[in-house]
């Protein structure tokens, strides 16, 4: 009775398993927390060596945001068996992913799940706390993405462009100049 007990056990798992489609078979990561509009680098590890990856392989890894926006960032082979994709959002909450991969056997790149957690930025860098910088509703100014409006300084070092800068003479003489600060 034990035995007979086991084989149908056995059975049903495997029955439920392959009934489930590629999904119950894929391979899921264990969930990374990145601040916002920073970079999140996920790893991802082929099962076999291919001779050729760069050129016969394609991996992309497709973020569902909280809002459900989607987006699909392409993966770059990074040596060996080992696939890289990197991500940022401005949108906090948790981010879910799976990539998708021309390399259909290939278990460790293709339907690979996990989770992103994008929590609040806690630093003073304006680039992360306001996000990428674009130009703004008005199409006159610059803002970051979150709005707030953004002050480009710049400084010219006109005399680099009259003539040919002597090393390293001249090029003392730009770093000497009382309106550099460098």
């Amino acid at each position: 009775m034990g035995l007979r007990f086991c084989r149908c056990l056995i059975r049903s798992i495997v029955l439920v398993v392959f009934s489930s489609g590629p999904h119950a078979l894929a391979v899921r990561q264990e969930p990374s927390v990145v601040e916002a509009n920073r970079v999140v680098e996920l790893t991802f590890t082929a099962e076999n060596q291919s001779a050729d990856p760069f050129n016969t392989i394609d991996l992309d890894v497709t973020f569902t945001a909280p809002s459900a926006t989607v987006v699909r960032v392409p993966a770059f082979w990074a040596g060996g068996k080992t696939w890289r994709a990197r991500y940022a959002s401005p949108e906090i909450g948790v981010h879910s992913y799976v990539t998708s991969c021309t390399a259909r056997d290939e278990q460790g790149l293709h339907q690979v799940t996990g989770k992103v957690e994008v929590v609040p930025y806690k630093g003073d860098n304006p680039l992360h706390r306001h996000g990428p910088i674009r130009v703004a509703r008005d199409q006159r100014h610059f803002a970051y993405a979150d709005g707030t409006l953004f002050f480009w300084l710049g400084h010219t070092w006109w005399m680099g462009l009259c003539e040919r800068l002597k090393w390293p003479q001249d090029v003392r003489t730009l770093l000497t100049l009382p309106d550099c600060r460098y």
